[in-house]
């Protein structure tokens, strides 16, 4: 009687209980724990997530885009950029926010070649 932590820790339990010549029978009364669900995540902070964009594109030389993450944790990112290559940028930058929850991601970004 008691309880272990996993089916391979109740099988040892048993075998080990069995294989003494003294004891003519075993009652298998062992019961397996059941772990408690794990804590559900925290929850992600838009504006958080919205710093951490925008700190990303300053750091790529992306200073004419600011990204807005609204609570859905849907991303717009807006600004001006001198080529096609920045604002294809600007948004692969975003995409990697992928990981922190960020669902779907906007562009509002005018190219402005000279």
């Amino acid at each position: 009687m008691g309880s272990v932590n996993n089916q391979a820790e109740k099988s040892k339990a048993l075998s080990i209980a069995r294989s003494f010549r003294e004891i003519r029978d075993v009652r298998d009364n062992i019961q397996v724990r059941v772990p408690p669900p794990p804590p559900p995540p925290p929850p992600i902070d838009p504006a958080k997530v919205e710093g951490e964009i925008n700190r990303a594109l300053r750091d790529a030389g992306l200073r004419g885009v600011t990204a807005e993450v609204n609570n859905n944790l849907e991303v717009t990112l807006k600004g001006s950029v001198a080529s096609q290559y920045e604002k294809d940028r600007a948004f692969e930058i975003a995409k990697t926010f992928s990981n922190k929850g960020v669902r779907r991601i906007r562009d509002i970004i005018f190219v402005v070649e000279q």
